[in-house]
């Protein structure tokens, strides 16, 4: 594995996605934990010590609330924080140590105000700082120590716009935009981006999934790294319409990084196998309905990643058991959850399995489904 495919999941771990294998393997059985039930339009949600008292709280976007909140966890016992309630149209939240001061810092794009900020935790009482404001339609957000210089950075996507923004150290951020349109996708730009070293040049290398109308000429595509932060674009794959997440990881433990993501114009489940030289090939793990987010973890704590995922159309969330040598069979966790918008998974109650939490976008619900 390449010096900079060990440092993003290195960060994966610690902040984005929780990614955790334990020993042992069982059968994993859930039960339903109701955070909310008015939360208008429920996001992007993650799990995330915000408080720095030891356990893991939940954070959480409401589109129809204009609003970011943060559950503390009290021994299982939720009280509601909000960090903003006034931020037009948020859906698509992040986390991250943006100051590197050792807690979980929040970053958001307003898709209906075209502006993208982030919320700098100072002992659970969040800073509002704006990044830019007149974003087009900002999508998708992200971190990540793009230059290696040791600070982070933070990523963006807007309409047919990528862009990275530098970190000089005290949090003042530089544009860097590396795209300037797209005339083969739509207006609606992409929905999801990522950091890592996909070609294993030691550098930082970024890589996007957009979302498309028409969807057939959606795409996954590398941003490739010359050493010096200039970019040139490489398509991985197009055809593939209306990319709601990706997200890195070796799937087949070959020490480079594969991308896990969805299509929700074929309504599947998938992951691209990279073969070198930027060549990747498609895998299908599964079919689901209106799948919007993928999140791979080691559910059944057997060594290998399984993958969750949720399907609006479909009303669930499912987990996709890893057998071993890339073939998976689904699971559902939740079923009649209206409108299942996003998942995510981490060890809420510090039994040392993996829990699941995710938001039901019709219904306004965020929920935990503790692994017992």
């Amino acid at each position: 594995m390449g010096l900079i495919a060990v440092i993003v999941v290195g960060a994966i771990i610690g902040i984005s996605l929780g990614f955790v294998f334990l020993a042992g393997s069982s059968e994993p059985k859930f039960s339903k934990l109701l955070l909310s039930n008015d939360f208008q339009e429920a996001g992007h949600i993650f799990g995330a010590d915000v408080d720095g008292d030891g356990d893991i709280d939940v954070i959480c976007a409401s589109e129809g609330n204009d609003e970011i909140a943060w559950w503390e966890n009290e021994e299982l016992n939720f009280t509601k924080h909000i960090i903003t309630d006034n931020f037009g149209g948020v859906f698509f939240i992040n986390i991250g140590d943006i100051d590197k001061d050792g807690d979980y810092d929040v970053l958001g794009p307003a898709s209906s105000s075209n502006e993208i900020a982030w919320w700098e935790n100072d002992n659970a009482t969040f800073v509002k700082h704006s990044l830019v404001t007149g974003y087009v339609y900002p999508y998708s957000i992200n971190s990540f120590d793009v230059d290696l210089d040791g600070d982070i950075d933070i990523l963006s996507t807007g309409t047919q716009k990528v862009t990275w923004w530098e970190n000089n150290g005290s949090q003042i951020f530089t544009q860097h935009d590396i795209s300037g349109g797209y005339p083969e996708i739509s207006t609606q730009g992409h929905a999801s981006i990522f950091a890592g070293d996909l070609d294993n040049d030691n550098d930082v290398d970024i890589f996007t999934g957009s979302t498309a109308n028409p969807p057939n000429v959606g795409e996954i595509c590398c941003w490739v790294n010359d050493g010096t932060e200039n970019f040139t674009k490489v398509q991985i794959t197009s055809n593939y319409g209306r990319v709601h997440d990706l997200k890195p990881i070796d799937m087949d433990s070959d020490g480079d990084m594969d991308i896990c993501t969805n299509s929700a114009v074929d309504n599947t489940i998938d992951w691209y196998e990279n073969l070198g030289s930027l060549t990747f090939s498609r895998r299908t793990i599964g079919s689901i309905n209106g799948p919007n987010t993928v999140f791979p973890v080691d559910l059944d704590n057997d060594g290998d990643y399984d993958i969750i995922a949720d399907s609006y159309f479909g009303d669930k969330i499912s987990w996709f058991e890893n057998f071993g040598n890339q073939g998976f069979s689904e699971h559902v966790i939740a079923s009649a959850f209206d409108g299942a918008a996003a998942c995510s998974a981490i060890d809420i109650d510090g039994d040392s399995d993996i829990d699941v939490l995710g938001t039901a976008y019709d219904a306004n619900e965020v929920a935990i489904w503790l692994q017992y």
